[in-house]
């Protein structure tokens, strides 16, 4: 079924990556491929979209680091500077309000995550020597990344 909204979105002339994106991506629900090719393809051209996308994308990237034997609910106790807390805040105020956001707010929910993800990982060493406060950082990231997959697989986006 997927190669088939592969077919009709490039028929439909939306660009091969984010098709590829879209595709890739684990969301079971055809008719969410189709709306989610739009709204990339709708912002692909956005001043921010570069960064927003490359903020996201190493989001998802460490994540995939995560160990799922250790990924758990976050520990708020366990962090160490102030980008933590807010990064969790904004991650959870995100998915608190995700069930009723259309996609085209759900791409700007996450978008306006950009300057708090940036700040995190200014102020974080994710990969910490302690390895509950790595695994706890790791979840914190697997989270978000949770949230990110619902438009797709991101890292297959060509942004120059």
């Amino acid at each position: 079924m997927k190669d088939r909204v592969k077919v009709i979105l490039l028929g439909e002339k939306v660009k091969h990556d984010i098709v590829d994106a879209v595709i890739e991506g684990p969301n079971t629900d055809l008719l969410d491929d189709f709306v989610v090719a739009k709204v990339l393809t709708d912002h692909e051209q956005d001043d921010d979209f570069k960064p927003t996308i490359e903020a996201l994308n190493r989001v998802l990237r460490l994540a995939q680091k995560a160990d799922p034997d250790q990924v758990s609910d976050v520990d708020p106790s366990l962090f160490n500077n102030d980008s933590e807390p807010k990064l969790y805040a904004a991650v959870n105020q995100v998915a608190s309000e995700a069930a009723g956001l259309d996609m085209p707010s759900y791409y700007t929910a996450l978008a306006d995550l950009k300057p708090v993800i940036n700040d995190y990982f200014e102020a974080t060493m994710v990969m910490d020597k302690d390895d509950a406060i790595k695994n706890n950082r790791l979840s914190q990231l697997t989270q978000l990344a949770n949230l990110i997959l619902r438009l797709g697989d991101l890292n297959q986006l060509i942004v120059k």
